[in-house]
Formats: structure tokens, C-alpha cells, sequence
């Protein structure tokens, strides 16, 4: 019974979902995903495994190293949004752009694209949230911190990528 009106489904973009519920969460709720790498705790995971549920995301036969992604990309949205909830993604934002901008240092972004860790990932996230300079494309983050490898490759060569082509952005206006 399809027409030729009838659109194909879009599926739902799972990270532009969890990002958008954040600001629909209890302050309580937020505050335990923005504490969630210092906890682990059983109630934040509850609360993200409603939010991917929600996303249409899979989550009954996913690895623990998935779920490890998702919980921080989970973190970097209730970090972005803050304790009031506000935009936590903005899909046409780099996030290399954002560590530019925001004075993350070139040393710091070699090392975690030459060794990727989750606390380095995280420490990226937290600096971004304090800067207040905006939301940033969180699918980066959800790469970045991907079981896969090639995954984590690609997202870490467009950072390091978009970092320095804003950084020479930079250098050019200031130099005129």
C-alpha cells in the first residue's frame, strides 16, 4: 500500500536523539550523567539505556565496549547541556573546530589522537563544557570512544583535521 508520495523512514540519528532528551531529564538525572566517568552508577546507565531505547537503538545483545561509547556520549551531552538542559549537539559544529576555539592545546590533541584514551576523551569533553562556547557535532565523541577501529581513525583524522584548519583560520585573520 505505498504511493508515490509515501517517503521512505528516516532513521532517527541515535546521538541527535540521546542529545536532544537530555534537556527533557530531571536536574537529578542529568547530574548523574555529568558525573557518570567519576560513578559508573547503576542509575545513569538505567537512564541511558531509556534514552537509547527511546533513540531506537539496540541495546539487548550490545558489548560492553559499545555501551562504553554510549555512556560517553552520553557524558559530553549532559555536560554541553549543563545543570538548565540547554543544546547539547550541533551537528554542523566540529569538534576540532571547538577545541581550537576553545584553547585546547596542539600537544593535548596529539596525544589523543595519537593515544586515544577514555580519560583523555573525557578531559577533552569537560574543557569544552567549561568553556561555554556552544554545542559541538557529538557524533565526534560517540566515534571517537567506537569499539571499531577504523571508526576511531576516520573521527580522529577529521579533529585533528578540522582543528588545524581552524587554527590556521585563526592565524590568518589575526595576521591581516
Amino acid at each position: 500500500m505505498s504511493s508515490e508520495t509515501d517517503e521512505p523512514e528516516k532513521k532517527k540519528d541515535p546521538v541527535a536523539s540521546l542529545a536532544g532528551q537530555i534537556r527533557h531529564l530531571g536536574n537529578g538525572e542529568r547530574a548523574n550523567l555529568r558525573r557518570l566517568d567519576l560513578t559508573r552508577s547503576a542509575t545513569a546507565d538505567g537512564t541511558i539505556y531509556g534514552m537509547l531505547a527511546r533513540a531506537g537503538v539496540d541495546f539487548s545483545r550490545m558489548p560492553d565496549d559499545e555501551m562504553d561509547a554510549w555512556r560517553m556520549t552520553a557524558l559530553a551531552a549532559a555536560l554541553m547541556s549543563g545543570s538548565g538542559g540547554g543544546g547539547a549537539h550541533a551537528p554542523n559544529r566540529s569538534m576540532g573546530h571547538a577545541l581550537q576555539r576553545a584553547g585546547y592545546s596542539e600537544a593535548r590533541l596529539l596525544q589523543l589522537a595519537g593515544q586515544p584514551s577514555r580519560e583523555r576523551l573525557t578531559r577533552a569533553v569537560r574543557l569544552l563544557s567549561s568553556k561555554g562556547d556552544g554545542p559541538y557535532d557529538l557524533r565526534t565523541v560517540r566515534q571517537l570512544a567506537d569499539p571499531d577501529a577504523q571508526i576511531r581513525a576516520t573521527a580522529t583524522r577529521m579533529l585533528v583535521r578540522d582543528y588545524f584548519a581552524a587554527a590556521t583560520r585563526t592565524s590568518t585573520s589575526k595576521g591581516e
